[in-house]
């Protein structure tokens, strides 16, 4: 209390706090163990024949029939399966961060309160994984503008005439130390990462009459990585340039840049003016954010490290820096040339601000961000005093209005999705060198007006989404309440 009259205070506080893990991180290593494991269900009991047409059924009560003969598991033989290793590290800790925030509350005139806060945290120990089983990049490098490392998984294509690519294909066990273990994923610990966040807010508290609040907090949060519920999906879903090992700090998954939220509520006296007696409030609420994250990837295993999908855009100076195979579309049975693609991917490039601003350098995990997508919601309560002897028991009928926005205007709180998160795919390796990527280009498909869909070389980077919460819906409620 500043000045001890309670129209200012200072708060905050600093401290290190640690947790349990999710123990699904811990339960993975019994779901990966490198023991292989099979099932029986009833739909494939029925549907299996024996070379004479009879239906038979595969299992017994015997456990000595599912023993596997050795000598198809031993190294020398090509019959061996591979399988996946969870582990952890020895050095693994407990997740722990440093918080640490301080704010100043002040009283305004009419009942209203400032306030502005700042907070920051700072990984001590948080969880990364990473592949024990892949080996180092071969130093080999690519043809063309895109120079990432690359490692023995990655083979070349065909070379055909010099500049064109029959498919090529990738070999994940070459990149690996053990061909048996498709990978050893082990969790740890790491201390990058960070998140620090400042909010400004006026509030009024409710009172007789009205009440209302408005925030902005702007928000900065990045670490190596947004770990998930799996110790495959966490390190698979880890979008990297430089080998999904070697993972810089970008930003995070959960990170929200910017967010204002904000309600305001008033109560219309109607008891003296009507017979019923009671109440009227009408109150409206409200959000916008920039609330959601993703990465430009590249389909496909470009980088040869035998994961598929997590290898980050390259963005070309211009579109026919890189090279384009013939793209077929069977749905509409058109085939799209190398040309048409560079110059659809160019003013793909052009039209997206994030892209245009990234030419000669690699996207960066998380680093594309979804428009501001505002909503506000609408409700409107009446209260009924109905009085029986000296009981005064209450009926509200109410109605909420969820997107309000869109109920005044069709286009107004309508969210927004990527079309072409992953624009290119890749074919294999090819050009006048043997080693230069080649890509296809994705398409999107449209809804035209009389219900039929286009399909076309990616050109938008959002579309409008159609679900439900993209509508304004309405509900009536009714409650009676006993005094």
């Amino acid at each position: 209390d500043v000045f001890g009259d309670k129209t200012m205070q200072i708060r905050g506080g600093t401290g290190v706090f640690t947790g349990r893990p999710p123990f699904v991180w811990i339960s993975n290593q019994v779901g990966n163990n490198g023991i292989l494991t099979n099932f029986l269900d009833a739909g494939f009991v029925r549907s299996l024949v024996d070379s004479k047409g009879n239906k038979v059924n595969p299992f017994s009560p015997d456990p000595s029939v599912f023993v596997p003969n050795p000598s198809e598991f031993s190294l020398s033989t090509a019959k061996r399966l591979t399988y996946d290793l969870a582990v952890t590290n020895a050095d693994y800790k407990f997740p722990q961060v440093w918080k640490s925030n301080i704010a100043i509350d002040y009283k305004l005139p009419f009942g209203i309160v400032a306030t502005g806060e700042f907070m920051y945290n700072k990984n001590i120990n948080a969880v990364v994984y990473s592949n024990y089983n892949l080996g180092a990049p071969t130093g080999i490098p690519f043809g063309g503008p895109d120079q990432r490392p690359r490692y023995a998984g990655s083979v070349n294509g065909v070379v055909t005439n010099g500049v064109n690519v029959a498919l090529g294909a990738t070999n994940a066990n070459l990149a690996r130390f053990n061909s048996n273990v498709s990978n050893t994923i082990a969790m740890n610990t790491t201390d990058a990462g960070y998140n620090y966040l400042y909010t400004f807010k006026l509030e009024k508290a409710m009172n007789r009459d009205w009440g209302g609040m408005i925030a902005y907090t702007r928000q900065v949060t990045k670490d190596v990585m947004s770990a998930g519920s799996t110790a495959g999906g966490s390190f698979g879903g880890a979008f990297q340039t430089q080998g999904p090992n070697i993972l810089p700090l970008t930003f995070s998954d959960f990170d929200i840049p910017h967010r204002v939220v904000g309600y305001a509520s008033y109560r219309f006296g109607y008891g003296k003016f009507n017979p019923f007696g009671g109440d009227l409030v009408v109150s409206l609420g409200f959000t916008a954010a920039q609330s959601a994250r993703y990465s430009y990837t590249i389909g496909g295993d470009l980088n040869g490290d035998g994961v598929t999908n997590n290898d980050l855009v390259y963005v070309p100076n211009k579109g026919s820096d890189l090279l384009f195979a013939s793209n077929r579309i069977t749905a509409t049975n058109t085939t799209y040339t190398p040309q048409q693609q560079a110059d659809a991917f160019e003013a793909f490039i052009a039209q997206d601000e994030y892209l245009n601003a990234r030419r000669g350098q690699f996207t960066e995990r998380n680093g594309g961000l979804l428009p501001w997508l505002g909503r506000c919601d609408l409700s409107v309560a009446k209260n009924f005093v109905l009085k029986f002897g000296e009981n005064k028991n209450t009926l509200q009928f109410r109605v909420d209005v969820v997107n309000f926005g869109n109920l005044l205007n069709k286009n107004w709180g309508v969210g927004q999705r990527t079309t072409g998160s992953r624009p290119l795919t890749f074919a294999g390796l090819g050009g006048a060198d043997g080693k230069t990527p080649v890509y296809r280009l994705a398409t999107q498909t449209t809804t035209n007006p009389d219900n039929t869909s286009s399909t076309y070389l990616l050109r938008d980077t959002y579309i409008n989404n159609n679900g439900l919460g993209d509508v304004y819906q309405i509900q009536f409620g009714l409650r009676y309440s006993f005094n």
